[in-house]
């Protein structure tokens, strides 16, 4: 795919974060669980637990100086589906290590709303974030998946080393569904439009 047809087709990426973690983000930047994970100065033995295996729940990572950091929970990831999907040798642990090195960004509302759906009653932060500007800043740290490399339902999709490709190894024959970037984006205020406050119901 060329770059400027990828950015023509994207203007615009969409990142939901918990809205506890917004002034670490707002002050690091968006950060990969890995990184978060090396930042906040996690002991291996948890840093193992966290990134290479499925995080049932939430956790919450505080630190003296970086301040509240959050790393999702893996809820719609199945590991006894998935490990049949992964291809040329990739085991679950590779993929979940895989999965935690990059910041994920939708490409559509419908994606977001789904999973803003599946946390509504977790306070969250909407940011939106300038294709264009963010290609310029990190394309070489880029990669483009055609499917949502989290959920494994019930025909659960193979995946292995070739699901995240560089843009201009990507083809437009299938949407693009998530776009990621390798450890960090440190530099987010150069990329934001908007952040934006979606309060839980009451």
């Amino acid at each position: 795919m060329d770059t400027q047809d990828f950015i023509a087709k994207y203007p615009k990426l969409l990142h939901l974060a918990d809205a506890q973690s917004w002034p670490s983000i707002e002050e690091h930047g968006l950060l990969s669980a890995a990184e978060i994970v090396r930042r906040w100065q996690v002991p291996a033995r948890e840093a193992q637990e966290l990134l290479a295996k499925k995080r049932p729940e939430p956790v919450y990572l505080d630190h003296h100086e970086l301040g509240r950091a959050v790393l999702r929970d893996q809820h719609p990831l199945r590991e006894h589906l998935l490990a049949p999907a992964l291809t040329g040798g990739m085991t679950v642990e590779t993929w979940l290590r895989t999965l935690n090195s990059f910041v994920f960004f939708f490409t559509s509302q419908d994606r977001l709303r789904r999973l803003h759906s599946a946390y509504s009653d977790v306070p969250a932060v909407l940011l939106t974030i300038k294709t264009r500007s963010l290609v310029q800043g990190h394309e070489g740290r880029i990669r483009l998946a055609g499917m949502n490399t989290g959920y494994t339902g019930r025909r659960v999709k193979e995946r292995g080393a070739e699901t995240f490709l560089p843009i201009k190894r990507h083809t437009l024959k299938a949407p693009v569904q998530e776009v990621v970037v390798l450890d960090e984006v440190s530099d987010l205020s150069d990329h934001l439009i908007s952040a934006e406050l979606l309060t839980a119901p009451r």
